[in-house]
């Protein structure tokens, strides 16, 4: 063997990580497909379920650079692929906060250290801080992090569920 062809480590690892990644791709894309196509519109959904949080502003490019509102696998790991190597797009990183930045965040919002947020507090939050979240968002997150067992938002198992330790 030709020791000069032969693939270094460092060659070796990204070839794997990038193999690993285009399986979550693929895992993905046919998580959120429909007759072989996902919509454009769920690109802010799929890539939160990758691990990445994009802001509204990357997602509008990223819809404008699409330009169809639906896109086949190819197309779709042709821009995402780019993404997940990165975690960045459009030159902002996308990069999800760890378990523990997510329960400082909410702790912060739980002055009386209870272990949970009312929900109309957190609506409100949501609503007016930072980047204001959609109806249609706060629908979404509601749906997933409140509690069953009333209008409250218990935060450490919503971070674990969040996180895939639930």
């Amino acid at each position: 063997m030709d020791v000069h062809s032969a693939p270094t480590s460092s060659a070796f690892n990204t070839s794997v990580t990038a193999s690993t990644e285009v399986s979550k791709l693929k895992d993905a894309f046919r998580l959120f497909e429909s007759e072989g196509v996902v919509e454009v519109e769920d690109f802010g959904v799929i890539l939160r379920h990758l691990g990445l949080n994009p802001t509204q502003k990357q997602l509008a490019a990223l819809k404008t650079e699409m330009a169809e509102p639906f896109v086949t696998f190819e197309k779709f790991e042709a821009v995402m692929s780019k993404i997940i190597l990165t975690s960045t797009y459009d030159g902002v990183a996308m990069i999800v906060d760890s378990e523990d930045q997510l329960l400082k965040a909410f702790e912060t919002l739980d002055p009386e250290k209870k272990g949970y947020i009312p929900t109309d507090r957190m609506v409100n939050w949501l609503k007016t801080q930072g980047e204001p979240m959609s109806d249609e968002e706060i629908n979404e997150f509601l749906r997933v992090a409140q509690a069953k067992d009333g209008p409250i938002i218990r935060y450490e198992e919503y971070i674990s569920l969040l996180c895939g330790n639930k």
